[in-house]
C-alpha cells in the first residue's frame, strides 16, 4: 500500500496495525515461555538477579515487563559523530543512511574481473571509495583481508579507515580484546575517553545465534560497549526454513526476540545504553542451502520488519542492496533495485547496509558499489514525492503557452527544470553519439570510473601526532599477538 506523508516523503506499509500489535504480542510470549540460550557469566546474572527465569544453568526466561521496560529505557535517538567532531547521522525516526558490506571474504578483482580472496589493498581501496561516494554514509571494511592473520586484522582494518575516510565508521570485531583495542584508537582520534561517549564516530556489533541462542563473545561486547556508552547493533539473522520458521511473520518474531535479548541485557548494565536493533530475515534456497539476498521473501519480509521497527521507535539497522549475483550483472542491478526501493520507502531502518555486495553477501564489487550509489540517487529522488500547489499545477505556464505551443521557454520551466534528475553514469543519448564516444559499456564506464576515483581521491589526513599515536598502538598489539603461543 503507498501512501504520502504530510512532508510528501513516498511511503510504504505492509503490515496493519493490528498485525503488528500481533507480532508484539507474540515476541513477549517466546522470550517469556520458550526463552533462550545465554552463555555468558554476566549477562546470565544480570538477568536472574531482574527475574528472568534460568533453568538448567543458562536456560533464560524473560518477563514480558522486563522486555517492555528495556524498550522505554533506550534512547531513542542515536547521533553518530564524523572522525572531525561533526555531527553527521541522527538514527530516529525515519531517516535513513547507508552503509556498505563488512565481512566479504571474496573480491572481483577490478583488473581481470576474477573473484579472488580479500586482501589488504582491497579494504584500504574500498575505504576509499566509500569515503567518496556521496550515497554512503558509514563506512564499512567490505572484505575480510587474507593476507594478514586474523588476530589482528580487523584491528588494522580500524586503523585503516581511521587513516582513509573521515566519514563515521563500522569496524568488524569478533572479541572483546579486539573492540577494547579499537576503543582505545578511538580515544586518540577523539582526545579523550569522554569526548568519544559525547561524540562516538564507530559503532560495531555482535549477533545472537538463531534460533534463540547468545554466546560468550557476542554478549561480552555488547557489555563492554553499554559500559562506555559506545553505540551498539545487536543483530540475528535466522533463514527462513533453515535457522527460523518458514513463514515471515515467524522469522519476525524470531528475529525480533533474539534481538529484544541483547537489549534487555544492555540496559540492565547501563541504563539508557545507546542500542540499535539489527534483525535480518530471509528465506533459504533449498536447493543450495544459502540465505537469499534477491528473492522476492528477502525484499518483503524485510519492508514489513521495518512497519514492526518503526512501532517500537528504536534506532534501527537493516540490510538491503545486496544480491545473490555471482557478477555486477543484470541479476545483480535488478535485485538489488528492487530491495533498495522497498528499503527507503519504508518507515525503518535507520541504517540500510551490505550495498555493494554480490553472492549472498560473500562477495564485494568496486562496480555494483559505485552503480548502487546511483541506484540509491535515483530512490531518494522517488521517495521526495510530489509537491502538488498552485505553482506546480502550472495553469498560468499551460495558459500562457496554449493549444499547440511548447514550454521550453517559458518561465516556468526555467524555475523548474533543474529538480529534473540527471543520471551520472546510465547513459540518454541516442546511438550516433555514444558510437562518436567510444562506445563504452556501463561496466567499463563503472571501471573507469573506480580507477580514477581511487587514483585522484583521499580524505583529509589524521595529524602527525594521532598516526604516531595509532601505529604505537597497533605495533604493540601485533607484536603481542605474534610472541602468543601458537
Amino acid at each position: 500500500m503507498m501512501s504520502q506523508s504530510n512532508s510528501r516523503r513516498v511511503t510504504l506499509k505492509v503490515l496493519q496495525d493490528e498485525d503488528i500489535e500481533k507480532i508484539h504480542s507474540a515476541v513477549l510470549k517466546l522470550l517469556s515461555t520458550t526463552g533462550c540460550v545465554v552463555n555468558e557469566p554476566e549477562s546470565l546474572k544480570l538477568l536472574k538477579d531482574a527475574g528472568c527465569l534460568v533453568a538448567n544453568s543458562n536456560r533464560v526466561r524473560i518477563p514480558a515487563g522486563l522486555v517492555e521496560e528495556a524498550i522505554k529505557l533506550a534512547p531513542k535517538t542515536i547521533t553518530l559523530y564524523n572522525r572531525l567532531g561533526n555531527p553527521c547521522l541522527y538514527l530516529e525516526g525515519g531517516n535513513h543512511y547507508y552503509g556498505c558490506g563488512a565481512a566479504m571474504i571474496n573480491t572481483i578483482d577490478l583488473e581481470t574481473g576474477q573473484r579472488r580472496r580479500s586482501v589488504f589493498k582491497d579494504v584500504r581501496e574500498f575505504i576509499k571509495l566509500q569515503d567518496y561516494l556521496a550515497n554512503i554514509d558509514l563506512v564499512y571494511s567490505m572484505g575480510i583481508m587474507s593476507d594478514y592473520p586474523a588476530e589482528i586484522a580487523d584491528v588494522l582494518t580500524f586503523k585503516t579507515m581511521i587513516e582513509n575516510t573521515t566519514k563515521p565508521m563500522h569496524p568488524e570485531t569478533d572479541t572483546r580484546e579486539h573492540l577494547e583495542k579499537m576503543w582505545e584508537m578511538a580515544v586518540v582520534v577523539a582526545g579523550d575517553e569522554e569526548t568519544l561517549r559525547q561524540k562516538p564516530f564507530f559503532l560495531s556489533a555482535s549477533s545472537a545465534i538463531p534460533p534463540l541462542r547468545h554466546e560468550r563473545n557476542a554478549l561480552e561486547m555488547l557489555l563492554f560497549a553499554a559500559e562506555k556508552g559506545l553505540p551498539w547493533k545487536y543483530a540475528a539473522t535466522p533463514q527462513g526454513g533453515g535457522t527460523g520458521p518458514a513463514t515471515g511473520a515467524g522469522c519476525i518474531v524470531q528475529v525480533l526476540a533474539d534481538c529484544f535479548v541483547g537489549l534487555v541485557i544492555s540496559q540492565l548494565k547501563k541504563k539508557g545504553s545507546p542500542f540499535i536493533i539489527g534483525p535480518m530475515v530471509s528465506s533459504m534456497d533449498m536447493r543450495t542451502m544459502i540465505i537469499t539476498c534477491g528473492s522476492p521473501e528477502f525484499s518483503l519480509w524485510m519492508a514489513a520488519l521495518s512497519d514492526v521497527e518503526s512501532f517500537y521507535g528504536l534506532p534501527t539497522y537493516g540490510v538491503a542492496g545486496c544480491t545473490d549475483s555471482l557478477f555486477n550483472d543484470q541479476q545483480a542491478a535488478v535485485e538489488s533495485t528492487v530491495s533498495l526501493a522497498l528499503r527507503h520507502l519504508s518507515p525503518a531502518p535507520n541504517i540500510i547496509f551490505d550495498i555493494g555486495t554480490l553472492e549472498s553477501c560473500s562477495t564485494a564489487s568496486f562496480e555494483h558499489l559505485l552503480i548502487s550509489d546511483e541506484i540509491i540517487s535515483i530512490v531518494k529522488n522517488i521517495a521526495q514525492g510530489l509537491t502538488v500547489d498552485r505553482d506546480t499545477l502550472a495553469l498560468d505556464a499551460i495558459d500562457r503557452v496554449g493549444p499547440g505551443g511548447h514550454f521550453l521557454t517559458d518561465e516556468h520551466t526555467l524555475r523548474h527544470y533543474r529538480e529534473f534528475y540527471e543520471p551520472r553514469l546510465m547513459t540518454r543519448k541516442r546511438h550516433h553519439k555514444w558510437v562518436e564516444e567510444g562506445k563504452k559499456s556501463l561496466s567499463e564506464k563503472l571501471r573507469n570510473q573506480v580507477k580514477e576515483i581511487l587514483s585522484t581521491h583521499s580524505s583529509p589526513p589524521v595529524s602527525g601526532k594521532v598516526r604516531i599515536e595509532l601505529n604505537r598502538i597497533f605495533d604493540d598489539f601485533r607484536k603481542f599477538h605474534s610472541q602468543r603461543e601458537p
